[in-house]
């Protein structure tokens, strides 16, 4: 016979034991429900993008996603109004580090170390630096695409050594990896105050004064061998948060 579980009644919790832990997990759960905006039940006019009200989660309360003018583009600056920083964001691909002799490496490490070392001199307007770093699947193009350029030509592609790297590529490419890397520096408008009231003021002095700062930024990132894409536009703030919850989106 199967054994029979006995319940101790010493093992039974009453109502009044209950009550206390079921009461924390309704108040923990009601901070746990994912956020829904209003804006899609709320609706637009047709015609009048003036009646659209966005409709954020309170932790984006106070921040403000800005089309800023630079050169013939648009750059995208994220504004918080009440600590008067403005950030912007970098895309940049750096080198495989690991691969490199322990000469590269060390050279390496001591550009990045100026890079960081420029940026922490005495009145800065730079309020943090950071970087955010993103690892995909990758698809094997690359490696096809390698394949296809540096190959000899006189080399058959239904040849058994052409067959057999294809075989190694097709079993590599689950293995391979992209790496997406962002640079964000934040400047505080206050510190700053001087040099951004010379370059406009407000708003418009502020975002100078973050370009500016962006600019020189890029240099000293490309002397360090880092490769610079350029600053994200505004759409792709949406892109890179939608891919980070998506990456096939």
């Amino acid at each position: 016979m199967p054994a029979v579980a006995r319940i101790d009644p010493k093992d039974v919790f009453t109502a009044e034991e209950w009550a206390p832990v079921a009461l924390e997990w309704l108040v923990s759960g009601r901070d746990r429900r994912p956020y829904r905006s209003r804006s899609p039940e709320a609706g637009m006019r047709a015609g009048d993008a003036e009646t659209y009200v966005p409709s954020l989660p309170p932790e984006l309360g106070g921040i403000e996603l800005l089309a800023f003018p630079y050169g013939s583009e648009e750059v995208g600056v994220v504004r918080e109004r009440g600590a008067a920083c403005y950030t912007a964001a970098i895309a940049v691909r750096a080198g495989a580090f690991a691969l490199r002799d322990c000469a590269e490496q060390e050279r390496s490490l001591e550009a990045w170390g100026g890079v960081l070392a420029s940026c922490s001199r005495e009145g800065s307007p730079l309020r943090r630096l950071q970087w955010i770093e993103r690892t995909l699947s990758g698809q094997g193009d690359e490696l096809a695409s390698y394949l296809q350029e540096k190959r000899d030509r006189s080399v058959p592609l239904d040849s058994s050594v052409v067959s057999s790297y294809i075989e190694l590529l097709e079993a590599a490419a689950p293995l391979s990896q992209e790496h997406e890397v962002l640079i964000c520096l934040q400047i505080d408008a206050h510190k700053g105050g001087r040099e951004a009231k010379r370059l406009g003021g407000g708003v418009k002095g502020a975002c100078e004064l973050l370009m500016r700062e962006a600019e020189a930024l890029a240099q000293r990132l490309a002397a360090a061998e880092i490769t610079v894409f350029g600053l994200l536009r505004p759409r792709q703030y949406a892109e890179v948060i939608r891919d980070s919850f998506d990456p096939f989106g």
